[in-house]
C-alpha cells in the first residue's frame, strides 16, 4: 500500500512532460516576437506575421505530439501503480486473499482499461484547446502590438513585452468551461492552463483508479465495508453534505444498505458525483474492511482545525501559482529579447519564493517544490 506522499506523487513524471509541453508552446510564439524588430508594428510587419501563423500551426502540432508520444508509457506506468495504492498485503494475507491473484482477475482488467482510456480521451481533450489557445495567443500578441504600435500608445518594444507578459500569466489553455453561479444564476467562463488541466486530470485519475480497484476487489471478494480515509485540509462546504469531506472522511461505510453503525457508502460520500468522494480533485482513499475483524485506523480530525488547515493550503497554492506565472514571464521575455522585462520577472519570481518559504515556516506546511515548477 502508499503513503499519501506517495500515491501523490505518481503522476509527477507525466505532469513534467506537460509541463514541458506548455513551455515550448509559449517559447515557440515568443520567439516569433522581438522586442527589437525595426519595423515592428507597421502594416508591413502584420501581415508578414500573419504569414507565419501558417508555419506556428504546424510547429505547435509537432511539439503537442512530440510530448503525447512520451505520456503515452507514463500514463499506463502511474495508472499501474495506482492500481495497487489502496492495497495492504498484510490485511489481505488475514482474509486470505492473494494480491497478485486478484489483481489478475477480469473485474482489474476492466478498471485498468476504462481509467486509461478516460484519461487518454481528456488528454486528447487538453491536446485539442491547446492548439486553439496557441493560435488565439499569437494572434492577440499580434493585433495588440499592431493597434497600440499604430496608435502611438506604446511603443513596438513595450507593446509586446506587455502583451508576452499576459500570455505568460493565463498559460497555454488547456481546458476552459462554464461555470453558473447557483445563487445568482451568473456564468463565467473559467480557463485552465496545460499544466493546471493536466495536475487537476492525472491526480483525480490516480485515486479514480485506486478506488475503483477497492471496489473491483470488494465486489470479487464478497467485501461489503469500506474505510474512508482522512487528511487535515480536507475540502469544505457548509452548504452541501456531499462537497463537505471534511464530515464524512476518515469513517467506514457499506457499500450496500446500512446500520446504525455503518452508514451507506454512495448516500453518504456522494460517490459517483463530481463534488463527492472519488470526484475532481479528490484525494480520500477507500481500504477493504471487515467489520468485527478490522480496526479503524484513521485519525478523526477535528473540524475547525480542518477548516483552518484548508485556509492555508488554499492560500499556499495561490502564492505557488504566482511563482509559476512569473517563471512563464521570464522564459517568454528570454525568448524575445526583453532583457528589462526578463530581470523584472526574475526579480518578482525570487521574491514571491522568499514570500512562500516565510508563509510555510510561520505555519508549519511542507513546501512542495513540483508545484513551483513550470518544468522539470
Amino acid at each position: 500500500m502508499l503513503t499519501d506522499e506517495e500515491i501523490n506523487y505518481l503522476n509527477r513524471e507525466i505532469l513534467a512532460i506537460y509541463q514541458d509541453m506548455e513551455l515550448d508552446l509559449i517559447i515557440d510564439i515568443a520567439r516569433r516576437f522581438d522586442t527589437y524588430e525595426k519595423i515592428g508594428g507597421s502594416l508591413e510587419w502584420h501581415l508578414k506575421k500573419l504569414d507565419e501563423l501558417g508555419s506556428l500551426n504546424r510547429e505547435t502540432v509537432k511539439i503537442i505530439a512530440r510530448y503525447s508520444t512520451r505520456s503515452e508509457k507514463a500514463i499506463q506506468k502511474m495508472l499501474k501503480e495506482a492500481s495497487f495504492a489502496n492495497f495492504d498485503k498484510r490485511t489481505l494475507n488475514k482474509a486470505r486473499i492473494d494480491l497478485e491473484t486478484m489483481m489478475q482477475s477480469p473485474a482489474m482488467a476492466a478498471t485498468f482499461e476504462h481509467s486509461y482510456q478516460e484519461l487518454k480521451e481528456s488528454f486528447k481533450m487538453i491536446q485539442t484547446a491547446a492548439q486553439e489557445s496557441v493560435r488565439q495567443s499569437y494572434m492577440t500578441i499580434l493585433n495588440t502590438a499592431y493597434l497600440e504600435t499604430a496608435s502611438g500608445v506604446y511603443s513596438y518594444g513595450q507593446s509586446i513585452s506587455r502583451a508576452m507578459q499576459k500570455m505568460a500569466d493565463k498559460g497555454i489553455y488547456g481546458a476552459t468551461y462554464k461555470r453558473i453561479n447557483p445563487l445568482t444564476g451568473e456564468e463565467k467562463i473559467i480557463h485552465y492552463s496545460i499544466e493546471a488541466a493536466v495536475r487537476r486530470d492525472t491526480l483525480t485519475a490516480v485515486h479514480q483508479t485506486a478506488n475503483r480497484a477497492v471496489l473491483a476487489a470488494a465486489e470479487d471478494n464478497g467485501v461489503n465495508a469500506l474505510e474512508i480515509s482522512s487528511h487535515l485540509g480536507a475540502r469544505v462546504s457548509d452548504t452541501n453534505p456531499i462537497a463537505n469531506h471534511a464530515g464524512w472522511q476518515g469513517k467506514v461505510y457499506l457499500i450496500e444498505g446500512s446500520s446504525d453503525e455503518y452508514p451507506n457508502f454512495v448516500e453518504t460520500t456522494g460517490y459517483g458525483d463530481i463534488q463527492g468522494f472519488a470526484g475532481v480533485n479528490c484525494r480520500h482513499r477507500a481500504f477493504l474492511f471487515w467489520p468485527g475483524i478490522s480496526k479503524p485506523g484513521q485519525a478523526q480530525i477535528d473540524l475547525q482545525e480542518n477548516r483552518q488547515r484548508r485556509e492555508l493550503l488554499d492560500q499556499q497554492r495561490a502564492m505557488e501559482r504566482t511563482i509559476r506565472q512569473y517563471k512563464r514571464r521570464r522564459a517568454a521575455a528570454e525568448q524575445c529579447n526583453d532583457l528589462k522585462g526578463f530581470v523584472k520577472a526574475d526579480r518578482k519570481v525570487k521574491e514571491k519564493q522568499k514570500q512562500l518559504i516565510r508563509f510555510c515556516n510561520d505555519h508549519s506546511l511542507p513546501r512542495e517544490f513540483e508545484r513551483e515548477q513550470i518544468a522539470l
